[in-house]
């Protein structure tokens, strides 16, 4: 076993002075050759992709316990692989912002008239949870909003019988509170129901019989993370997961 692990290093390290060497060359390969060279990059960055992507959700610490009858539970990707672009500031709003293997990340949205907002998102770290810090200078903006979309799973099958429970680990300076938004698309309609959350970590739940679920499916749902009058404010989500379970049965 000992004696795989060290061919299997080898291997890898005559991978990578490969790859290094043709990187090197990459300036002055003909252009038939450079051509393939890239495909087989691309190739493999996929797989590598591929591996980060499972790797991150298995190294990543333990969901919470789920309640009975959890049928789904949920990090989003954005704390667990890093985004294609791990610091931001100044941008518009509706700005997403993807993962580097091209999984949905983090969008960010505010009401800032100023084309160039003093608005920064950085993603930090370098194992799960990756941290995302949310900085607003003197901003003009009446709210500032991370938005995660959930995925399809979240959706299926959803009723009025279903809680979603979110935990979250939050920190706020100066000491405030945020707003925990959940929307649900139904046709052209977006039901919404938003909760407080203190600093620290804390679960709160979403109870969907308070949102007057329509006779059809949901197809769309995403949580907000909402900071009203945020000027000076620094927001770090340090962790944040989502369950679906069923009411208790009164």
């Amino acid at each position: 076993m000992a004696r795989g692990g060290i061919i299997g290093r080898l291997g890898q390290r005559r991978d990578l002075r490969r790859w290094q060497a043709a990187a090197q060359r990459a300036a002055r390969m003909p252009l038939p050759g450079l051509i393939a060279q890239r495909q087989a990059a691309r190739t493999m960055r996929a797989a590598l992709d591929r591996l980060e992507h499972v790797a991150a959700r298995r190294i990543a610490p333990a969901l919470p316990p789920a309640q009975p009858g959890t049928d789904w539970v949920w990090r989003p990707e954005a704390l667990l692989l890093p985004l294609a672009q791990r610091q931001v500031e100044g941008v518009a709003s509706g700005t997403a912002l993807a993962c580097a293997d091209g999984s949905p990340g983090v969008a960010l949205f505010h009401d800032d008239p100023d084309e160039a907002p003093e608005i920064m998102l950085t993603q930090g770290g370098h194992a799960p949870p990756l941290a995302l810090t949310l900085d607003v200078y003197a901003s003009a903006a009446g709210f500032v909003s991370l938005v995660l979309a959930l995925p399809e799973a979240a959706c299926a099958g959803l009723e009025g019988r279903h809680i979603i429970g979110l935990r979250v680990q939050l920190q706020v300076e100066p000491v405030g509170h945020a707003v925990a938004r959940l929307n649900l698309r139904q046709g052209p309609e977006v039901l919404q129901r938003q909760l407080p959350l203190a600093a620290g970590t804390q679960q709160v739940e979403f109870d969907l019989a308070e949102l007057s679920l329509l006779p059809r499916p949901v197809y769309e749902a995403w949580i907000d993370l909402i900071l009203d009058r945020p000027a000076m404010t620094r927001m770090v989500l340090r962790d944040l997961s989502l369950a679906r379970y069923p009411r208790a049965p009164l």
